[in-house]
């Protein structure tokens, strides 16, 4: 009974692979027949990513969904308009809230993140008398009562505290349908969405005027910590002053701590 069990594991887990590797060979092939014009190659490859297309099955399932609507929307010149209604809804509080809790049991990415930001902003605010937070980019605000709380602890009270930054306080059906949908099927002023790599990032803070801050050892242990209980394929490691972030050796985020010369305290 066992041997049989173990059997019907493998044989699923290989199934499972062999549809992720078909699906990005046809989301590749798609993605080029789009960009060629070519409508008719397009079609026929949407039709057969459409087998593996579901709303609310597996995570290839759902990544198949939200790409084919996404090339779906492009071929068809609705990329922008699909794009401002995703961007309008709303998910009600308690929606999101669960939706984050299924995230974070399932994936260290963001635990590590909040203590990275937290011990970092912790350990340059010290002694500050005012303190202006940039996030670019903020998918979620839990982590910053947290925040707000340590810095209260300070040494002669609280620095007056600014933090701007964008609050999309959405999860997978928003985060990921509409930002693919923006990548994928809106051009131009339109698309907002440009997801690109640290390095990128690295050279345009530089030219911003920002400095990049030693990455503490100690906080990179710490943050190591967070992913002692998760699967043994989410990877933490280092890249001069980066934290990276890698899930079956592909970097997902990339973590730094900057400031500004140009700032007065």
């Amino acid at each position: 009974m066992f041997g049989s069990k173990w059997s019907r594991s493998q044989k699923a887990r290989g199934r499972n692979r062999r549809e992720l590797a078909d699906l990005r060979g046809l989301l590749t092939q798609c993605s080029q027949a789009v960009a060629s014009f070519d409508s008719r190659i397009a079609n026929e490859l949407l039709k057969r990513i459409r087998d593996y297309s579901l709303s609310y099955g597996n995570g290839t399932q759902t990544m198949a969904h939200y790409f084919l609507n996404a090339l779906e929307a492009r071929l068809a010149g609705t990329g922008t308009t699909l794009y401002a209604a995703l961007s309008t809804r709303r998910t009600s509080a308690a929606e999101m809230l669960k939706a984050y809790q299924a995230y974070v049991t399932a994936c260290p990415f963001h635990q590590m993140s909040n203590t990275f930001e937290n011990k970092s902003i912790g350990n340059v605010s010290s002694g500050v008398a005012r303190l202006h937070i940039v996030d670019f980019g903020i998918l979620y605000v839990f982590q910053w009562p947290c925040i707000i709380q340590g810095l209260s602890y300070h040494s002669g009270g609280p620095p007056k505290l600014r933090i701007t930054g964008e609050e999309r306080l959405l999860f997978e059906r928003e985060v990921i349908g509409r930002e693919a949908m923006n990548v994928i099927a809106c051009e131009v002023t339109e698309r907002v969405e440009r997801p690109e790599t640290y390095k990128q990032w690295q050279v345009r803070n530089q030219r911003a005027v920002f400095r990049q801050l030693l990455l503490k050892q100690d906080i990179m242990e710490e943050v190591r910590t967070k992913k002692l209980s998760y699967h043994k394929d989410f990877v933490v490691g280092e890249d001069g002053n980066w934290i990276l972030q890698d899930w079956k050796g592909r970097i997902i985020y990339a973590l730094s701590c900057w400031k500004s010369d140009q700032y007065k305290q």
